[in-house]
């Protein structure tokens, strides 16, 4: 049980200065307009005529001066509406090895190393086995992953890219 504490305490001080809201910060979200700005101007109210039951209840047509009103509203809201960058749902990490000895995990780590990258080792439950994982990441894009995924597997590394929910 000891082990299990100590593994808690590892992840702890790995998240501590995570954010879970990091990726809505670069979103540029639509400034808000002023309430007199939105409201619809005043209307007198409609004339109540009686309805043939089963027959729908006549729509009344807009005076020509809302319709300029409201299409020069909708104007300016595309306008100012810039579209917001597509944000990708996932994570991504490249993964160069999955070991059982923590000695193996750390030399290829190092050999990640030498080649000028920061490889990470976490420690995994897996089918009641501790294993320790060799991964590159996180990746906000599938393309810069991709892109040392081949770097890796150039040099004769195998490597798997794993794809992490946000």
């Amino acid at each position: 049980f000891g082990n299990k504490a100590e593994k808690d305490a590892q992840e702890q001080e790995r998240n501590k200065d995570w954010n879970p809201n990091a990726g809505l910060a670069s979103k540029n979200l639509p400034t808000p307009r002023p309430a007199e700005e939105l409201a619809p101007a005043p209307q007198a109210a409609p004339a109540v005529s009686a309805v043939e039951p089963g027959k729908p209840a006549p729509v009344p047509a807009a005076r020509p001066a809302e319709k300029d009103s409201m299409a020069e509203l909708i104007q300016a809201r595309e306008a100012t509406a810039s579209p917001a960058p597509e944000v990708d749902p996932y994570l991504y990490f490249v993964q160069a090895g999955a070991f059982q000895s923590p000695a193996e995990a750390e030399a290829q780590r190092a050999k990640l190393a030498m080649l000028g990258l920061d490889p990470r080792v976490s420690e995994r439950e897996q089918a009641g086995q501790l294993v320790h994982r060799v991964r590159l990441g996180p990746f906000r894009s599938k393309a810069e992953a991709e892109r040392i995924q081949q770097q890796l597997t150039a040099q004769g590394i195998k490597v798997a890219l794993i794809r992490v929910q946000r």
